[in-house]
């Protein structure tokens, strides 16, 4: 038997769904000398006036823009927060004294959006308040005001030990990415 394809024209006249009737089609067999009749089911269609069509089409369009847009903005604000904190943690990593550490948390503060020129007590009272805190971030930052503040001259190598294990917790990726020596 060879196969045809049909078309029966059919005009929605509502708005909605609906069901369309069972068709029969007869055809001749030649090989068996009869007639043979088919049905075929054409379920159900759904009629949209072409208004509806258009203004659900531009809906669906400004809300992918929209949280296109708003997914951009996020990333965006991530990469800069993630190149600030890249480029602190080189400058922890290289630090001489503490002065350039210090110069480092302003970084990670202007990555924050704390306010511009922190103290160092108060960068860490920020830090802890929204992140996470630690005895030996506490101890290091105070060791830190020591040497920036005081006569205390010890090594800066535990406060970069420290302050780098925080920012790698802060940003995962960071650890991943930021290799000694570049």
């Amino acid at each position: 038997m060879t196969r045809l394809d049909y078309r029966v024209p059919f005009v929605a006249t509502g708005f909605g769904s609906s069901q369309l009737p069972t068709m029969r089609v007869q055809v001749f067999d030649p090989a068996s000398g009869t007639l043979v009749t088919q049905q075929h089911a054409l379920g159900t269609i759904m009629s949209v006036p072409r208004w509806l069509q258009v203004l659900l089409t531009v809906m669906v369009a400004l809300v992918v823009f929209y949280f296109s847009v708003r997914a951009l903005h996020v990333l965006r604000a991530y990469w800069r927060k993630f190149r600030i904190y890249r480029e602190a943690t080189r400058k922890i990593r290289n630090a001489d004294n503490a002065q350039d550490i210090r110069q480092a948390l302003i970084a990670i503060a202007r990555a924050e959006a704390w306010p511009a020129n922190i103290t160092v007590d108060n960068w860490a009272r920020q830090w802890t308040r929204r992140f996470f805190t630690s005895d030996n971030l506490v101890q290091c930052l105070n060791q830190l005001q020591a040497l920036l503040y005081g006569k205390a001259k010890t090594s800066v190598a535990p406060i970069q030990v420290e302050l780098l294990s925080v920012c790698y917790r802060r940003l995962p990726l960071l650890k991943v990415i930021d290799l000694p020596g570049k």
